[in-house]
Parts: structure tokens; C-alpha cells; sequence
């Protein structure tokens, strides 16, 4: 069930300035070695204790404010772990896991979204930030995942959206709203954005679909009818893929993915203002492409790389993962688990971004929070001594020699004598570096 007009009403009072202030008091207690002040009611126990503050109407404003602007930085990297995760799974041909794991990287990313739009997701009461840090109650009784759902949903259809969503795809560093603003015409960026987050990119309603086929892979036992893997080969280009579009590319963190997401964006722009007909017609779609190339970017040398892979001369088909998230599949289907993963990893996109504007916002510099990711990096295997954080995209490296072992393990026998058991003898560092998918969600920060 959606949100009442009461809950609708009160969603959209929520505010990233109202987080942003809370996030600035957390900046606070960063000299401590911690992201919450020492007599926070909310740091342990949390949900017991929240819900007894809400019976009592007793809930620390202030307390939980800061909680949920600390929270967000944290659910976002723990989403990518368990996107990780689901490659892990993905490459030992275990679709079932992997879909699983995949959907918790959807809901702990959009979890991570609303934080950072001044909107608290707990366990069966949820709460908003507004301009002035005030916290009220959003709504009771939904629990966890059809909160998240209903409230994202909702969330996307309000302007504060399509502001978010504008100013954190960053195409060739400028947001992809000053992109869509360049085209002549006067294209609008707040439908599109609007557009996009259901349909194009993030339909919604897939999401919470996710969420039921996540259910027959957790409790089902999906083996009692027949299901297919995807081919090892498939499997290995889909994981080789997904980690050629995280590539960082300093100071930007998801340049080749955002490129991407960009192309789709002036074509769908184009076709909402003007027709399919104009989006047909070569020569009137360039000159639209190129005032936009003109206004977006500085370098003459780049302009003309930017038009090439914009009108599609270069790189002309769109990657296979952007494809499927805005497909439908069946659960029993060998590739849905792949469509999971790829709206988790463009959720990702969008949440990575959002927290790391707020971070750069509040004045929290990423080095401040070494006390956190230092001995969580640690933990996860990723290094032996903390890095400075400029380093972090370092490690690309390692991915990009996996990578390129995948690609020759492609390209070095026939397809049809390449196996999962091949893949994890043959390329065993697949599986040691390509589910460490943590190191992503801390570079995007740190960028």
C-alpha cells in the first residue's frame, strides 16, 4: 500500500538541508574517533529504544538526526559489499544467492538515498528531517522493505528529486542537469530526472518486485523445478562488465558509467520534447547534441570525443547491464538475477553520489574518517595498512590484471569448453578481487 496523503504530506517536508545541518553537528564528534556523541540514546540498541522514545513521545530530535545523517555513509558501503557479494555467487554459477544478496544491495542503497534526503528507514517507524533539522514521524506499522519501497517511490515523483538525482550523475564533471539545460529547446531536467528514476534507469516498481523474488530465493526451494545457469562465459563477461563501468577515473568516480547514463538521458530528453521523429533525423539530433558538447565542454579535443560517443559513432551499443535493469524477467529466467544486480549498481550510483555531496557538504574530508574505514578496510582483506585516501584508487589496478585475465580466459578456448570449474581454477583471483566490491563504495567517497 503507497503513502497516505498525511504520510505523503509529511515526506515532502523532508530536507537534505535539514540533514546536512545534522550532518555538520556530526562533524563534531569526528576528533573522537566516532561518528556519534558519547551520550547518543540511539548508538546501541537502537530500534529498541527508538521505538520506546516514539510510544512515550520522548525521541531526541537532535540524537536522531545525527544518527541518520551518520548512517548514511554506512549503509551506502555495506551495500556494495553485499553487491560484492552477489558477483561472488554470480561466478560460481549460484543465481539463487545471488539474487539475494543483490536485492539487500538495493535496499541498503536506497536506504543510504533517503538518509542523505533527511529520511530515517528503521524497523516499523520511519521519520523525516526537515529544513530546520526538526524530526518528526513519517509512518508506523510498514515495516523495513515495503517502507523503503513506498517511500522511494514516492520520494522520486517530488522536485527535491530530480535537484538530487541532477547533481549527482556528473557526467565529464559537469551535472547531467546542466546537460539536459544545454539542449536547445528548453529541455526540463525535473521530468526527466522524474522519468528516469521510474522507468528508465530505476523502475520502482522493479525494485519492489525485487523484493518478491528475493523471497523464493531465500525461503523456496528453488530446485524442485528445473532452472539454468547462464553459461560461464556469460557469466564471466556480465562480472567483467559491471567492473569495466566502476572504473574511477579521478576526480570523478563513475565517469564511464555516467557517460552512459548521459547518452540515455539527451536521447530521452529529445524524445519527450521533440519526438522520436527529431531522435531519428541524424543531422537535426547532431546539431542538438553538439550545443549541448559546446556548452558542457571546455577542451575542443574532447568535445569531438564527447559528440562521437554521444551520437553512438563510438561505442555504439549500451552496455548490456544498463539494458537489463529496465527489463522485465522472470525469476526462473537465467539472467534476473543479473537485471537485480544492475539496478542495485545503478541505485548504488545514485546513493554513492548523494553521500558523498553530503560529506563534501558538511565538511566532513574523507581523511577525517579514517578511524572507520581504516580497520573496516582492514577487516574486509582489502589492505594491511591504511591507506592515505587519496590512494584508495590505487587498488583499480588490481581489478583491471583480473579483468584482463577474465578477458584472455575468453579469448584463449572455444566457449564451449569453458566451465564454472575452469573459471575458478583458471582465473582464481576472479574470486578474491571481484567481490571486494567495498573498495568501490569507499573510493566513491573519497573522490
Amino acid at each position: 500500500m503507497a503513502l497516505t496523503p498525511a504520510e505523503a504530506s509529511r515526506l515532502a517536508s523532508a530536507s537534505a538541508h535539514g540533514v546536512l545541518t545534522s550532518a555538520r553537528r556530526v562533524a563534531g564528534h569526528l576528533p573522537g574517533n566516532s561518528w556519534l556523541g558519547a551520550r547518543n540514546r540511539y548508538r546501541v540498541s537502537t530500534i529498541a529504544i527508538l521505538e520506546a522514545d516514539d510510544k512515550g513521545h520522548t525521541v531526541q530530535q537532535r540524537q536522531l538526526a545525527e544518527y541518520i545523517a551518520s548512517s548514511a555513509p554506512l549503509h551506502c558501503c555495506d551495500a556494495w559489499s553485499y553487491l560484492g557479494r552477489a558477483i561472488g555467487c554470480h561466478l560460481h554459477g549460484d543465481p539463487n544467492a545471488a539474487r539475494h544478496l543483490a536485492y539487500y544491495a538495493e535496499l541498503r542503497a536506497a536506504i543510504a538515498l533517503l538518509a542523505t534526503q533527511g529520511i530515517g528507514i528503521f524497523n516499523d517507524r520511519h521519520f523525516v528531517i526537515d529544513q530546520n533539522a526538526a524530526v518528526t514521524r513519517l509512518c508506523t506499522k510498514k515495516g523495513t522493505h515495503r517502507a523503503t519501497w513506498d517511500v522511494l517511490e514516492a520520494w522520486a515523483s517530488l522536485p527535491q528529486a530530480s535537484t538530487a538525482l541532477g547533481n549527482v550523475l556528473l557526467p565529464g564533471g559537469r551535472p547531467m542537469s546542466d546537460w539536459i539545460a544545454s539542449l536547445p529547446g528548453g529541455a526540463s531536467w525535473q521530468p526527466l530526472a522524474t522519468d528516469w528514476l521510474l522507468t528508465m534507469g530505476l523502475d520502482l516498481r522493479f525494485l519492489s518486485d525485487d523484493r518478491d523474488a528475493r523471497n523464493e530465493a531465500s525461503y523456496r526451494p528453488m530446485y524442485l523445478r528445473q532452472l539454468t545457469s547462464l553459461p560461464s562465459p556469460e557469466a564471466a563477461s556480465v562480472a567483467e562488465e559491471m567492473w569495466h563501468l566502476l572504473e574511477p577515473a579521478p576526480p570523478l568516480s563513475f565517469d564511464r558509467l555516467d557517460r552512459h547514463l548521459l547518452r540515455l538521458s539527451l536521447e530521452g530528453a529529445v524524445r519527450s520534447t521533440r519526438g522520436p521523429r527529431t531522435l531519428r533525423n541524424a543531422a537535426q539530433f547532431a546539431r542538438l547534441v553538439e550545443a549541448a558538447v559546446r556548452a558542457c565542454v571546455d577542451s575542443g579535443s574532447q568535445a569531438g570525443l564527447w559528440t562521437s560517443f554521444l551520437l553512438r559513432s563510438d561505442e555504439p551499443d549500451d552496455p548490456r547491464t544498463l539494458s537489463l535493469a529496465r527489463e522485465v524477467r522472470q525469476v526462473w529466467e537465467p539472467d534476473h538475477h543479473v537485471a537485480v544486480m544492475a539496478r542495485a549498481l545503478l541505485l548504488l550510483r545514485v546513493a554513492s553520489g548523494a553521500t558523498r555531496q553530503l560529506l563534501a557538504d558538511s565538511g566532513i574530508g574523507f581523511d577525517r574518517l579514517a578511524f572507520w574505514w581504516g580497520p573496516y578496510g582492514e577487516g574486509r582483506g582489502l589492505w594491511d595498512e591504511t591507506p592515505a585516501a587519496t590512494e584508495l584508487t590505487n587498488g583499480w589496478a588490481d581489478f583491471e590484471a583480473v579483468l584482463q585475465d577474465i578477458r584472455a580466459w575468453l579469448d584463449g578456448s572455444a566457449t564451449s569448453d569453458l566451465s564454472y570449474r575452469r573459471l575458478l581454477t583458471e582465473v582464481p583471483r576472479s574470486m578474491t578481487t571481484l567481490t571486494n566490491m567495498e573498495l568501490v563504495g569507499l573510493w566513491s567517497l573519497a573522490s
